[in-house]
């Protein structure tokens, strides 16, 4: 971990990071472990968290590895928007303004403690997306930009709590966010 800017806080279970909508996030240096893609090829994967958004979340980044414009920039993000669905993205290696991705049907909740989880069956369409809110499955829209092709594993550093962060103008996750993980796998509903 690199850079460190939230508060501290009871988190649903022990400690977490509070981030005030106004500029934390957390970032961690790239590393291959970081990267959804093997040779060119999507793979599978899971990011699960329990988070407490404040009120007035709109969109706000969770988590994402994506740093401003450009191919060698892009490859995923998972973020909240601003009627309170969730949202992934994939980008494709070949052209910034070609992706895939999925919402979620239903919305998030202010000032209560939610588990959300999206897995991702590695097939390079939004349907292999899975949303899941309390346990629940809740898969909206399917959304796509162009023809997709797959990720790259791309330089870029893994982001907590915003979306652009390194633009200065970013998307600041207001609340807290605790218990985040990321598998390489694909969890069942039941996990």
């Amino acid at each position: 971990i690199n850079n460190t800017n939230c508060n501290a806080t009871l988190g649903k279970y022990g400690a977490a990071c509070l981030f005030d909508g106004d500029g934390d996030y957390i970032t961690i240096s790239d590393s291959s472990s970081l990267s959804f893609t093997s040779g060119g090829q999507d793979q599978p994967f899971s990011i699960e968290a329990w988070i407490y958004p404040k009120a007035e979340y709109g969109t706000r980044g969770i988590i994402e590895k994506y740093e401003g414009s450009g191919v060698a920039n892009r490859e995923w993000r998972f973020n909240s928007r601003v009627n309170g669905q969730l949202a992934a993205d994939l980008f494709d290696s070949s052209n910034e303004d070609i992706s895939i991705g999925r919402y979620s049907n239903s919305t998030i909740s202010n000032n209560t403690w939610t588990h959300i989880a999206v897995t991702y069956d590695g097939s390079e369409t939004g349907i292999g997306f899975n949303f899941y809110i309390n346990g629940i499955l809740s898969n909206g829209a399917n959304t796509s930009a162009g023809a997709y092709t797959g990720m790259s594993n791309t330089g870029s550093r893994v982001v907590i709590g915003a979306i652009y962060a390194s633009s200065g103008s970013g998307m600041y996750a207001n609340g807290t966010i605790d218990e985040l993980r990321m598998y390489k796998r694909v969890l069942t509903a039941e996990e």
